[in-house]
């Protein structure tokens, strides 16, 4: 941990640098090292991005080299000593005695990203309920339902989806209900699968997985919600999530600790930079959602937004594709020249994100404008010529 923390501080500037801002505070020139720079500079940047990408090693440039190396042995892949493979973990969970349980590759109603999360992270906890010894689920921040509707048509387990958005307690209603509805067609092409449960499928979901929208907090009492809504008897429960955003995944965590009816936890948390950070000039500041850890709180250790935004993104998926960001951020960090040059006293210059096809800076431009028209500043004019002068 220590080590950690030194190489955080180390390259602070460069993990909190966001790239909206890499031309108006000069990213690159102020937080990058000058002796990396230098090397990158004698390299090209195509090369050395090439050379970062296929983590390749070479003489010419030390101090990159020992910037590649020293990075990549805290990747969690390479931290084997924290980080366990899927094969690892179940071995784990067979040597606790935890019950082998059959998992489902569910490839309907769900992207393929999402059908891999879901199939993975229902197995897991299955097999750690059984553990637990625990008579119902709890899915904190359950969403449309993935996660809940499995664990609950292929496990038969009870589970309990609460979500603050009504809008999403009704659309795991209605996916669930669809889901249900087709069930007995999408595991009877698995004959193995079929002849192990007597259930009817297009019921279980009435029984067994039940919706709520509630805001959680750490305080919350999460056996009487359940006990409100299930008949059945209760013994402990246990807390799952997928995508827990924000706080909702620390106040899980605390929901867990300080609740001796809670007695298992699998959670998969997202949206780090969401998270409330304590910042240590106020005392008062106690109910925050990072660092949760009383080393780090004893170390005083801040990480900043940027740098917890960063920490969602997939390194694996960045190296295996070897894709630069998409050029709309290129776009965006353009933009926000023209902004803060001509439109110094914008409230705020955000623009919001475009998904979709690849579009051209001109494109790109008439529309973060006309957004931020839409927001009541009129004075936003479209001068296409001078920030085609930016590029």
């Amino acid at each position: 941990m220590e080590d950690v923390i030194r190489i955080l501080k180390q390259y602070s500037p460069i993990v909190n640098t966001h790239m909206v801002d890499y031309f108006t505070k000069n990213s690159y020139e102020d937080s990058v090292p000058p002796e990396i720079k230098g090397e990158i500079d004698k390299l090209g940047y195509d090369k050395a991005v090439d050379y970062i990408l296929n983590k390749e090693y070479s003489e010419n440039v030390p101090n990159l080299n020992n910037f590649i190396e020293t990075v990549l042995k805290f990747t969690l892949r390479n931290r084997i000593d924290i980080c366990l493979n899927v094969d690892q973990l179940k071995q784990n969970f067979a040597d606790l005695g935890c019950k082998n349980v059959s998992g489902l590759h569910l490839n309907v109603f769900m992207k393929p990203k999402k059908s891999h999360e879901v199939e993975i992270l229902s197995e897991i906890a299955a097999s750690l309920k059984t553990y637990g010894n625990t008579s119902h689920l709890v899915d904190i921040g359950d969403g449309k339902g993935y996660l809940s509707s499995l664990l609950s048509l292929h496990y038969k387990i009870p589970v309990l989806g609460i979500d603050a958005a009504e809008i999403n307690t009704v659309g795991a209603i209605k996916r669930v209900e669809k889901l249900g509805k087709y069930w007995h067609g999408i595991v009877g092409t698995n004959k193995s699968m079929l002849a192990k449960s007597e259930t009817k499928y297009e019921n279980a979901y009435n029984l067994l997985y039940k919706q709520i929208t509630q805001y959680i907090t750490e305080k919350t009492d999460l056996k009487e919600l359940v006990r409100n809504i299930f008949v059945e008897e209760i013994s402990c429960i246990g807390i799952v999530g997928l995508h827990t955003c924000g706080n909702l995944a620390p106040a899980s965590l605390k929901i867990y600790v300080n609740n001796e009816d809670v007695k298992m936890l699998c959670n998969i948390s997202c949206c780090y930079h969401l998270l409330s950070e304590k910042s240590y000039d106020n005392d008062s500041e106690s109910n925050t959602g990072f660092p949760m850890s009383q080393f780090l709180l004893g170390k005083q250790f801040y990480l900043g937004r940027n740098a917890r935004m960063l920490s969602a993104h997939s390194t694996d998926r960045i190296f295996n594709k070897k894709e630069l960001p998409n050029r709309n951020i290129f776009y965006r960090a353009v933009l926000e020249v023209f902004l803060s040059e001509y439109f110094p006293d914008l409230d705020t210059k955000e623009v919001g994100r475009f998904r979709g096809c690849k579009i051209e800076f001109g494109v790109y431009a008439r529309k973060a404008l006309k957004r931020k028209k839409s927001d009541g500043f009129e004075g936003v004019k479209l001068n296409l010529g001078c920030m085609q002068g930016k590029l």
